[in-house]
């Protein structure tokens, strides 16, 4: 019993005495999200190094002084000229600071506009261009860095491709058959495959080459104009926001409302859609999907039209139900709302979890230049205030 109090007690303090620094338009309305831990520049006011940190990453092999995962890899976009510090660099979280281009850098226009990245098993990192369409492997990236393209513009050599978002197979996305290598192969989103019409989703083998290229289209859908897509560890889904002019969530009718929905697919391309219980909620994603890998559960960033509010949901796509049809409806919850200061506008793949989901890393680099990073408490800490609750409902009724 005076462990239990012990850890009731240290759960206690995990809710009220979180590091200060949130100003006081944000608010923390939700359970996921305990207040920010910290905040810091990622670049001086002239942007001398980094004009557009975008894409954080986790690196799942580096762990800091404090006992947590402090590595986070960015992507500087370059969107006019020849930027020669666009790139790949690091920042350490814990000693708030930002490493010099480490690879994939200008003055070669080709190797601008990067969009996303992520960090395998082994710490190599991946990082995927648009305007001039490439996927690159950096092997190394903190030490003896060492650049290999995967990918060139990898459909119809004359048609242009728009590799947006990346990540590793995960456990559970193999279905049908299929053999990709989970945690080895990635996981390639594309918002016009050769052409803009034309959604896709790939996944290109571990042992792919600019010369010699081997990927495998598994869904592709021709109409639609854009998306923001994530894949979950959890459950083996690769999950998409598919949305129209002006990052619009699209809907359909469940019931008696009009509810917004995301995609999910495995390898075998078969398309489910994942309502959103919540029929009042602002329909603009703010140019991020990401999974907690603790959980499974999806954070999605809403910027409000008007009143420049902004929201950070939590969806449990995990636990969704059944509709039938292939379609299911999720429970989300506002965790962090951010009340009319467009400067926390947040960039594109601008989200990023920890590999324990303790961290939610935010860019919002545009207008502050800064990196956000707010707790999520531990499912076994949710389960522990779970109890916590349950004991003073049972003491109450004695």
């Amino acid at each position: 019993m005076n462990r239990l109090i012990l850890l009731l007690m240290f759960a206690s303090f995990l809710l009220f005495m979180v590091p200060s620094g949130a100003t006081a338009d944000v608010t923390y309305s939700g359970n996921y999200a305990f207040g920010l831990y910290k905040n810091f520049y990622t670049t001086d006011e002239a942007q001398t190094w980094i004009s557009c940190a975008q894409a954080p990453c986790f690196d799942p092999t580096f762990i800091g002084p404090d006992g947590r995962y402090t590595r986070i890899y960015v992507v500087n976009d370059s969107t006019t000229g020849t930027n020669q510090n666009a790139g790949l660099y690091s920042i350490d979280i814990y000693n708030e600071t930002v490493s010099g281009r480490l690879a994939m850098g200008a003055p070669d226009a080709a190797l601008e506009h990067t969009q996303d990245c992520v960090v395998d098993g082994n710490g190599d990192a991946y990082v995927i261009y648009d305007y001039t369409p490439s996927v690159w492997k950096v092997t190394d990236p903190s030490g003896v860095a060492t650049e290999t393209q995967m990918l060139g513009n990898y459909g119809d050599t004359g048609l242009d491709d728009d590799p947006f978002n990346i990540d590793m197979v995960p456990a559970g996305y193999n279905v049908g058959g299929a053999t990709y290598e989970v945690g080895v192969d990635l996981v390639l989103f594309d918002n016009g495959l050769d052409d803009n019409n034309w959604e896709a989703i790939s996944v290109i083998d571990k042992t792919s080459t600019a010369a010699v290229p081997v990927y495998t289209t598994d869904w592709s859908n021709n109409g639609t104009v854009g998306l923001n897509a994530t894949c979950n560890e959890v459950d083996g889904y690769a999950y998409a926001a598919h949305y129209g002019t002006g990052s619009i969530l699209p809907t359909d009718t469940v019931g008696t409302e009009i509810l917004p929905y995301l995609c999910r697919t495995k390898s075998d391309g078969v398309l489910e859609r994942v309502f959103l219980n919540d029929a009042s909620m602002a329909l603009e994603i703010d140019n991020s999907l990401e999974c907690n890998p603790a959980d499974g559960s999806l954070w999605m960033p809403i910027r409000e039209v008007g009143t420049q509010d902004h929201i950070y949901y939590r969806i449990d796509v995990v636990n969704a139900t059944s509709l039938g049809g292939g379609d299911f409806l999720a429970e989300l919850s506002a965790e962090i709302v951010i009340d009319g200061d467009d400067g926390y506008n947040v960039v594109t793949n601008g989200f990023g979890i920890s590999p324990d989901g303790r961290y939610l890393a935010v860019c919002a680099a545009d207008a502050r230049d800064q990196l956000y990073v707010y707790i999520i408490p531990e499912p076994a800490t949710m389960a522990l205030l779970g109890l916590g609750g349950m004991l003073l409902i049972r003491r109450k009724k004695r």
